[in-house]
């Protein structure tokens, strides 16, 4: 059976769970700032009803107190069935280091290495060029599983992938979109001359579309992050889907 995990913001995003859900996702992958604002009113409240995945974003060494601050709030109410989503090399680091953790780890999408972009390829390069996942090499699963990783969350992009038979590892897909790229600088951030300017949490209501004859198919920009459609494929080897938006 495939489990079903949905990205919850909000009290609300709880109770109005499909009936297939068998996880959450609380947090968010791009910022530390679009956290929910009732972080530990939503962990408690969904330990009552499912298991839930903490999903963190790659950090600035400015953003770690306010990190380990969610990580030993997520740390109290965790259990064995719970997960911490890892964006960031670091935090891998540190928290595979820790062996009184009760909690698993997964690699999130920002770690897969999978070739991005939507930029205009003129018949140049193939898809079949473009689609191997480098995280899934036979030897780093093998290092992977061994440092405590149990699954790894990966995207559908417009390249398509090539997903290895047999592997060791739980396989999840993002949908609906995939990830394009990253940046540090949050475009609501900019004031028009600098950057720095209070963060007022508009990229959870505000995306910002592009398009133009230089890409083979519009995407837009959410805080540091620039999405695509996800291009979803039969994946027999797939044991999670996670639905970033559904409908509510």
């Amino acid at each position: 059976m495939i489990e079903k995990a949905y990205v919850i913001n909000n009290l609300e995003d709880l109770s109005l769970l499909p009936r297939d859900s068998n996880r959450v996702y609380i947090g968010s992958e791009y910022c530390l700032k679009a956290f929910p604002l009732q972080l530990e009113k939503i962990i408690k409240e969904s330990k009552k009803l499912i298991p839930i995945s903490l999903i963190t974003p790659p950090l600035l060494e400015s953003e770690l107190s306010t990190f380990f601050k969610y990580l030993h709030l997520f740390e109290r109410f965790a259990s064995k069935e719970d997960e911490l989503i890892i964006n960031d090399w670091g935090v891998m680091g540190y928290v595979t280091s820790n062996e009184q953790k009760l909690y698993k780890l997964r690699l999130g999408r920002f770690l897969t290495y999978q070739k991005r972009g939507t930029q205009n390829r003129n018949n140049l390069v193939q898809d079949s060029n473009l689609s191997d996942i480098p995280l899934l090499d036979k030897k780093t699963v093998e290092y992977l599983i061994k440092i405590g990783i149990t699954g790894i969350d990966i995207d559908l992009p417009l390249y398509k992938i090539n997903l290895p038979e047999n592997l060791e590892i739980n396989i999840a897909v993002c949908l609906p979109y995939a990830v394009n790229s990253y940046t540090i600088n949050c475009p609501f951030t900019f004031n028009g001359k600098t950057w720095g300017r209070k963060c007022k949490r508009e990229c959870l209501k505000i995306k910002m579309f592009y398009n133009n004859q230089e890409v083979e198919e519009p995407f837009f920009q959410k805080g540091k992050v620039y999405y695509t459609k996800s291009h979803f494929i039969d994946l027999p080897f797939v044991k999670r889907i996670i639905n970033f938006e559904w409908n509510k």
